[in-house]
């Protein structure tokens, strides 16, 4: 989907700049529901939400909120947690994560 086609309550956007050491942005993401058909958030679509961070980690600090659904990255649809760690390993120490979530 494009981003102009997503609801709205999914077009809030969080950008967070990879740290220059490839440490990663701290923050543990889950897909709902998992395989063994267990759901992080209850009442919520399926799909990846972030669950929590790691201490002083750069996707807290760039405002990303814990229950979050992550639907897009730099402009590319997440279906799962493929898609995620794929676009997230692609981006160079220093480069920007564009991240459309929202419920």
């Amino acid at each position: 989907q494009r981003r102009e086609d997503l609801p709205l309550k999914a077009r809030s956007i969080v950008e967070l700049t990879k740290p220059a050491d490839g440490s990663g942005l701290g923050m543990d993401i889950v897909i709902q529901p998992d395989a063994q058909g267990q759901r992080a958030f209850a009442g919520r679509p399926d799909g990846c939400y972030v669950r929590s961070f790691k201490p002083n980690s750069v996707a807290e600090a760039g405002g990303m909120r814990a229950g979050v659904r992550i639907r897009q990255i730099n402009d590319r649809p997440t279906a799962g947690l493929g898609d995620i760690v794929e676009e997230l390993t692609s981006i160079e120490p220093g480069g920007e994560a564009v991240f459309f979530v929202g419920d």
